[in-house]
């Protein structure tokens, strides 16, 4: 497993995009607005492995405290690699989405690039809800 590991942000992306593509997995990317350390694009990446009709659907995000991203990255990596989703059942699917955080697994944070902790900040719901523009384009995708 330690080949699944790797040293920065822009390898892990190369390593996860690489190997999803290899396991036939369906592939949307979003890219983020700003870039990482050394230039390089940030984007999550979403892999849809399973039948699109799936009753069961387990959902794996890797770097959602950016810095943690090392690890779930290999995790989701090695299972792609061991071709585990040969073993799903027919009504199963998995959805992978690697680097929830890429700024923050880029630039080794644990918050994002307005220091926000995903985990710990969450909408108030008795106030009005923000637009998020990017919502829209990621549903489609999760159905």
């Amino acid at each position: 497993m330690t080949t699944s590991f790797s040293s920065d942000y822009a390898t892990a992306r190369s390593k996860f995009v690489e190997t999803a593509a290899f396991a036939k997995a369906e592939m949307a990317s979003f890219r983020h607005e700003l870039l990482g350390p050394r230039g390089e694009e940030l984007v999550t990446d979403v892999a849809w492995l399973g039948p699109r009709s799936a009753k069961h659907v387990l959902v794996t995000i890797s770097g959602v405290y950016g810095v943690e991203g090392f690890v779930g990255s290999a995790v989701q990596i090695e299972w792609l690699r061991r071709s585990e989703q040969q073993r799903l059942q027919s009504d199963s699917a998995v959805l992978l989405i690697h680097a929830m955080n890429p700024y923050g697994f880029a630039w080794l944070r644990r918050t994002n690039e307005d220091n926000i902790d995903l985990n710990r900040n969450w909408m108030d719901f008795d106030k009005p809800l923000p637009v998020n523009a990017g919502y829209e384009e990621l549903t489609p995708f999760c159905r």
